[in-house]
């Protein structure tokens, strides 16, 4: 179960399965994600990705971080400041950025950690930072408006790309109705497959990706590409943008002055730029203002901690877009209050934090 080619071998030669997704070089797959898609195909699927789950539990949860607590019976992992060329900071022994999320077969992974004695522990993050970030960056109308009106925009572009007819205004997170919709569509799977779309242009997806993603045609794929790119096209334009960037300076710009460079390849018609480029390019747009203000973030939250000693602040960690640090149980209600506010005033109190 542990080896691909094994895997391989017994999914599409023994048992003939239909290969529904591809590695980037061309052989069927046997990710988590092809898995899934043959889970009712046979009955030896779902017990290969249990067996994937478990075991990645294991070995990179519960094998190594034993090993790793300190006398005083606390983990300390260590970050890199420039181990992202986003600016994200960047986790290591452990990396906590990585850890296994949420319940699986009755292992709550993460109630593994606790606050100290007397303490409570608080996470501040920023709601859907990226896709806000976007839409500064990219200045795109729509998407400006979709936040703006408190529209869960993972929902709406399930109900464009899957043409759920949902009315807009059910789209809301205020209206009453929604909390039910959102409950429906996440559990059909939906809503659950739109947020990887979504999420996955600000990455760079390409149409064979939605492809494998989605599970459906290359020709459906582009549609949905298309449709997306007609609903933001701030978000197309901005793409462009940072393409013929690259082209004339070999490197782009973020918001705040980051900047990334790019090496040109060598081929049969002279060096170019690989579409590759383009993507991270566009991505980069995106993901370096929000590392820089997880870093403002972080510095006002210890600063804050310094001046009010009375409370037990100590910051533990970071995780992307969201800052976990611990006080005097007492003090719990002031400094979530406080620290809340602190972190929204990063881009003038615009961003939502939970």
């Amino acid at each position: 179960f542990s080896s691909n080619h094994q895997v391989r071998k017994l999914l599409y030669e023994d048992l003939e399965l239909e290969v529904k997704t591809e590695t980037d070089a061309g052989n069927p797959s046997t990710g988590m994600k092809a898995l899934k898609q043959l889970k009712n195909e046979h009955e030896i699927v779902p017990l290969l990705i249990k067996h994937r789950k478990a075991n990645q539990l294991l070995t990179n949860f519960f094998n190594p971080l034993p090993e790793l607590v300190d006398d005083d019976g606390r983990i300390r992992t260590n970050y890199l400041d420039f181990g992202a060329v986003t600016g994200r900071l960047s986790s290591r022994q452990p990396n906590l950025q990585n850890l296994a999320d949420g319940d699986y077969e009755g292992v709550e992974t993460r109630q593994c950690f606790e606050a100290s004695e007397g303490k409570k522990m608080i996470a501040i993050d920023y709601s859907s930072q990226e896709l806000r970030v976007a839409a500064q960056v990219t200045g795109d109308e729509t998407m400006k408006n979709v936040i703006k009106e408190g529209i869960d925009p993972h929902l709406l572009n399930a109900n464009i790309v899957f043409d759920l007819g949902i009315p807009r205004e059910k789209l809301k997170e205020s209206h009453p109705e929604y909390p039910e919709l959102k409950k429906k569509y996440k559990k059909s799977g939906e809503r659950g497959k739109a947020k990887i779309f979504t999420y996955g242009i600000l990455y760079g997806a390409t149409e064979y990706r939605i492809k494998n993603e989605f599970n459906c045609s290359l020709e459906e794929a582009k549609q949905y590409l298309s449709d997306y790119y007609d609903k933001y096209p701030g978000v197309k334009k901005k793409m462009d943008e940072v393409e013929e960037t690259i082209k004339e300076k070999g490197y782009v710009t973020s918001m705040y002055g980051r900047r990334r460079r790019f090496s040109k390849r060598d081929g049969d018609y002279g060096k170019y730029y690989p579409p590759s480029a383009f993507r991270q390019g566009f991505n980069f747009s995106v993901q370096s203002p929000s590392s820089d203000m997880m870093r403002v973030a972080m510095i006002k939250l210890l600063n804050y901690a310094n001046n009010h000693p009375e409370y037990g602040i100590n910051l533990l960690m970071t995780v992307h877009d969201e800052v976990v640090l611990e006080c005097d149980e007492e003090h719990a209600v002031t400094v979530c209050e406080e620290c809340t506010e602190l972190v929204g005033d990063v881009v003038g109190g615009e961003f939502v934090v939970d």
